[in-house]
């Protein structure tokens, strides 16, 4: 079970506090978890490479049938060697994104890129991904995803966006 908390206890890993865009302080940011039913464990998934927790508030979350990949919406910008993912026009406020996490190498990918390879320059939320973990849907506001279209519902092959990284 994918979830999404702001509690600071559910993982041994030490998590900062949060400054939302309003500025309001709080004493951690919300990350998203899995959780294994089996063995009771929950495993701390808005991550870096490193394991560095996310330095803004992650949400959604949505697992591959068999567990390794879980795309989620985020905030933070420390999670990918992409760096902070900015709006236009909103100044230094981070765009939400939609990640890609391979729990079996430990790796975060953005997976909503521009058609031109690099940040999209707006945001982009509700990723969902499919069973066999290859694609993944969300929609974005950006309209340089697809050359020509602004914003809407996108579908991304898994296999480019980890190729690429």
């Amino acid at each position: 079970m994918v979830f999404a908390s702001g509690a600071s206890s559910l993982v041994a890993a030490e998590l900062a506090p949060c400054t939302l865009i309003t500025g309001q302080e709080l004493p951690a940011c919300r990350h998203v978890y899995l959780h294994d039913r089996e063995t009771g464990v929950s495993e701390l998934i808005s991550v870096s490479a490193d394991g560095t927790p996310g330095d803004n508030p992650s949400s959604g979350g949505s697992v591959s049938a068999d567990g390794r990949w879980i795309v989620f919406t985020t905030l933070a910008g420390n999670l990918t060697s992409r760096g902070p993912m900015t709006c236009q026009g909103f100044g230094e406020v981070n765009c939400g994104q939609v990640l890609l996490r391979d729990r079996q190498t430990g790796r975060t990918h953005l997976v909503s890129v521009a058609y031109s390879g690099q940040l999209p320059n707006s945001g982009s939320y509700g990723g969902r991904i499919s069973p066999d973990g290859s694609v993944a849907a969300f929609t974005s506001n950006a309209d340089d995803l697809i050359s020509g279209v602004t914003g809407g519902l996108f579908v991304a092959d898994l296999s480019v966006i980890i190729a690429e990284e």
